[in-house]
């Protein structure tokens, strides 16, 4: 038995990925896995997304002492990808019983 071959429309595919569809819709609309979209944004030669928030804001919530919680439901994105962010930009983590106001 051979594997199907996935048929996309290219230039349909390019479009949905640059007006920032979510990649479980572009998957849904053309019944592929959200793994393929992956592999075919990068067969297609089309950059990763970035800057879907805005770094300011990041950097008012986080010198607030906003949580982790609500920083990800402001701003969009994951927790993980907020640990990533204080990370990459060199800022201290935050102790773990300290609450917020008392640093």
């Amino acid at each position: 038995m051979v594997r199907p071959t996935i048929k996309i429309d290219t230039a349909e595919f390019t479009k949905m990925y640059n007006n920032r569809v979510p990649t479980a819709d572009i998957a849904d609309h053309f019944h592929i896995s959200k793994s393929t979209v992956r592999l075919t944004r990068i067969r297609l030669n089309i950059p990763k997304r970035r800057g879907r928030f805005d770094e300011n804001e990041f950097m008012r919530l986080f010198n607030l002492g906003t949580s982790y919680p609500e920083m990800s439901e402001q701003l969009g994105i994951s927790k993980w990808t907020i640990m990533e962010i204080r990370k990459r930009k060199g800022l201290l983590n935050r102790k773990r019983g300290l609450k917020r106001g008392m640093r």
